[in-house]
């Protein structure tokens, strides 16, 4: 089997994620709902790179796996579901109390679900052999 191009598309939707929140965070943190003051302050920045760092990994991972060690490849595609899982949660539990970030989750949130539905549906098709 081979990564489906989905998954391939996918970790590039995530390097160029990565680089925007390295080299313009408060781009990023706009795009989530905070207000300008708030998007250039050195913690937005830092929260921001260290997001972009995580994404840029799970991108290099990810289209660097190989369909000869299929267990390893399954756990990435499901650490990829679940990362968006997460993601998404967190930001929606937040913006229940935080109206401004609903921004965000109307944004990445119809992204995210999708990422997860591909990722495990790629999960499933990986064959494990005895």
């Amino acid at each position: 089997m081979e990564i489906p191009t989905s998954v391939k598309g996918f970790a590039a939707m995530r390097v160029g994620a990565g680089v925007v929140a390295i080299a313009a965070p408060s781009v990023l943190a706009r795009l989530f709902g905070l207000p300008a003051g708030d998007a250039g302050t050195p913690l937005a920045a830092s929260t921001s790179a260290f997001f972009g760092i995580r994404e840029l990994g799970l991108a290099a991972i990810t289209t660097g796996a190989t369909v000869r060690e299929p267990v390893a490849l399954r756990r990435l595609l499901v650490v990829n579901a679940a990362t968006d899982a997460l993601d998404l949660l967190v930001l929606g539990l937040r913006a229940v109390r935080q109206p401004r970030l609903r921004r965000g989750v109307l944004l990445f949130g119809p992204g995210a679900l999708l990422s997860v539905v591909l990722h495990l549906r790629a999960a499933q098709k990986v064959e494990i052999l005895p």
